[in-house]
């Protein structure tokens, strides 16, 4: 299967579930949070999904000649 197939289709992925998770959680502080509180949580949403796909989509993107990462 092509690599940017994979990569795009697991990004789409973990895109849905942090805007889902972050519906939640945004709910959750009630509609009175400033603008600001929710960029920053939106931010660290959006940090954390890139932390956790970085090794998977190098791999993904690896040929087999890259050093091992």
């Amino acid at each position: 299967m092509d690599p940017y197939f994979l990569t795009q289709k697991l990004r789409a992925y973990a895109k849905r579930i942090k805007v889902s998770q972050l519906d939640k959680c945004l709910s959750k502080m009630g509609e009175d949070i400033s603008k600001e509180t929710r960029r920053t949580v939106d931010d660290h949403s959006k940090g954390i999904v890139n932390r956790l796909l970085h090794g998977p989509m190098l791999h993904l993107r690896c040929d087999g000649t890259d050093a091992a990462v």
